[in-house]
């Protein structure tokens, strides 16, 4: 049975881009990809990381994986 839980919405500013028709260009989405996470980040106050989770993830196994091998040396 799911439990019911409270939920928080958080509407910012609305937010324009250029339509898809009038900019096919790959810099300009990747300026409103860009603009678009960061108002997500600011309206969820979590902190930006320039890295994927996944890479982070491996990062962080690795990173286990040599502290288990030092302890049982």
């Amino acid at each position: 049975i799911p439990k019911i839980m409270r939920v928080k919405m958080v509407f910012g500013e609305p937010m324009y881009f250029p339509t898809p028709e009038k900019s096919n260009d790959p810099e300009e989405l990747r300026k409103a990809t860009d603009s678009l996470m960061k108002k997500l980040q600011e309206l969820s106050g979590q902190e930006y990381v320039d890295i994927y989770a996944s890479q982070a993830k491996e990062a962080l196994d690795e990173q286990r994986r040599r502290e288990r091998k030092e302890s049982q040396e």
